[in-house]
């Protein structure tokens, strides 16, 4: 397979993980439940994202194929993922009639904290523009889970449907989730600060190089 064709397929994952922002939404007028905590098109699609997340990057690293261009769609690609997410999850809140105290309860919970690493992110990825002319984060062992845990962030949410039990599993999650989060943040920034050279595949700080020695 040629370069060209290898990119096709790289950009083509990427580009359906930008189509979930009205894709997911939609999914609630194909919900036969009277639950939509079970609308299996709806985390059919979800659960495909993520994996789409994974596969685009990891077929992009081993044909070969990185460029600044597909780093900056594969950014934009999670924002809208994470924006078709959040427009459903509203969606289906106000359908399930939550109480508005719950509801903003739960929005200020998770929202407060996303502000917060986000501008952290947000600083450490400008600072790294400002130093090595490429506005991008470092794929650190911590990003990589605290990633996957804001992707089960959505799943383990529906727990909230438990009543007051859902509420204390989804609290103390939402807590751990903060704090993983913020500790990739903050190390992400702690690197980008240190770095002679920009090393994107840098593990951890107590790493010296990509490879982890």
């Amino acid at each position: 397979m040629d370069t060209s064709a290898k990119r096709k397929i790289v950009s083509t994952i990427t580009f359906f993980r930008m189509s979930l922002l009205l894709l997911l939404p939609a999914m609630l007028l194909f919900t036969t439940s009277e639950s939509e905590t079970l609308c299996v098109p709806f985390w059919t699609l979800y659960f495909l994202g993520g994996i789409s997340d994974v596969a685009d990057g990891f077929l992009a690293r081993r044909w070969q194929v990185q460029s600044e261009r597909g780093a900056k769609l594969d950014s934009r690609a999670d924002l809208l993922f994470i924006l078709g997410t959040i427009i459903y999850l509203l969606l289906a809140t106000e359908k399930e009639n939550f109480s508005a105290a719950s509801s903003l309860t739960f929005i200020l919970w998770v929202g407060i904290g996303i502000a917060v690493i986000a501008i952290i992110r947000f600083i450490s990825m400008a600072v790294c523009e400002e130093r090595f002319g490429q506005f991008t984060g470092i794929h650190t062992i911590a990003n990589k889970v605290a990633g996957v845990m804001l992707f089960l962030t959505v799943p383990i949410g529906m727990t909230a449907y438990m009543g007051r039990l859902g509420y204390f599993i989804l609290t103390i999650w939402t807590v751990i989730v903060w704090v993983i989060c913020g500790y990739a943040s903050v190390e992400e920034m702690i690197l980008v600060f240190k770095m002679k050279t920009l090393d994107v595949n840098r593990k951890s700080i107590f790493c010296k190089n990509g490879s982890g020695e």
